[in-house]
């Protein structure tokens, strides 16, 4: 799923987008997407999947969006170290409902460059 802030009215992402904008000063909310959440079944992991589709996701969007934005909860440990090992940024953290979120952000076009996907 992508969306644009203001999209969602409710919940982490909702609630993410003064967080996003403190930790992206200067990029207006219509040059920014939210992407998430993504579960690729059990039978399919380690094989590549998620870094395929955040690679098309991107060639997609990179011409209208410089900021890609994505949501994780502190508690999901997988998720994290996952997002971790992606050229993206920890950019900020905040809490909804008792609950931690990171704010992980990167740059479409520089995903793709990472990947050695030329546009």
């Amino acid at each position: 799923m992508t969306s644009q802030p203001g999209m969602l009215s409710q919940g982490p992402p909702a609630c993410s987008i003064e967080t996003v904008r403190e930790a992206a000063p200067g990029i207006a909310d219509n040059n920014i997407f939210l992407y998430g959440p993504a579960a690729i079944d059990r039978r399919y992991q380690g094989q590549g999947i998620l870094t395929r589709l955040l690679t098309y996701i991107c060639s997609s969007l990179q011409e209208q969006f410089n900021l890609a934005v994505a949501l994780v909860e502190l508690t999901d440990r997988k998720s994290l170290s996952i997002h971790r090992h992606y050229p993206m940024s920890e950019a900020a953290c905040f809490r909804f409902n008792r609950r931690k979120y990171v704010v992980f952000t990167f740059s479409p076009t520089q995903f793709l460059r990472h990947y050695g996907v030329v546009s």
